[in-house]
């Protein structure tokens, strides 16, 4: 799981790399995000993607078939460049407790950079224009998760939680859950989010105390287990 985060990371930076970033299919694509990201891709227009990116309608075309196609893509786009932030907060090296408290600490700068897109990641998993788009989407909350449980899951094997991996998974997916939550109620504004998200880190490690108290009270007592 290490390798595909690490893998994440260096596939995403070696894109950017090669993408440059004043390109009339970027400007299109920063733009689409923006917008999409504020008002929806049903209040998005093509003439409103034109008017923000300051370019011609013949220039957009030129590069999508579709505001479906500008969708694929700015979902594409923006959950690469997401995920390469999100891994290189996953690799820390720290011991476990540390590497998962510094993990959820940097969460909101990254979540606040990337907001858009995951206002629109959400939207689309709601109702998509583009069951190819919707299917990415779910593909990025499962990589999601897949780079939380690299987080959790040591923390969980180290207090000794009767099964880590299940542990981390469930947590990471309600970790996901309370973060589009405050993503979605804080919007732009940093401290807002920061505020919203500070517990989040404390309901994680007690939710794995409390297994790991449990496992030893089941290890105590065999007919806790049936």
């Amino acid at each position: 799981m290490r390798a595909r985060v690490e893998g994440i990371r260096s596939n995403g930076a070696e894109l950017h790399d090669s993408e440059p970033a004043t390109s009339s299919r970027d400007l299109i694509l920063d733009a689409a995000e923006k917008l999409m990201g504020e008002n929806g891709y049903a209040a998005t227009p093509i003439s409103a993607i034109c008017k923000e990116s300051g370019l011609p309608v013949g220039s957009v075309y030129h590069h999508f078939d579709n505001k479906a196609g500008i969708l694929a893509e700015v979902v594409s786009r923006g959950t690469r460049r997401h995920f390469a932030a999100l891994a290189d907060a996953a690799n820390d090296e720290s011991e476990p407790e540390l590497r998962m408290w510094r993990y959820y600490e940097q969460a909101p700068k990254i979540l606040i950079a990337n907001v858009d897109i995951i206002r629109i990641l959400f939207a689309t998993l709601q109702q998509s224009p583009d069951s190819s788009v919707a299917a990415h989407a779910h593909a990025a909350v499962e990589l999601a998760a897949s780079m939380l449980c690299t987080v959790i899951e040591p923390v969980a094997t180290l207090r000794g939680v009767s099964d880590p991996a299940a542990t981390a998974l469930r947590l990471a997916h309600t970790s996901i859950t309370y973060t589009w939550g405050a993503v979605l109620t804080a919007g732009h504004d940093l401290e807002r989010l920061t505020a919203q998200m500070a517990p989040l880190y404390d309901l994680v490690r007690g939710a794995i105390q409390v297994e790991a108290i449990e496992a030893g009270m089941a290890a105590d007592n065999p007919q806790l287990r049936r």
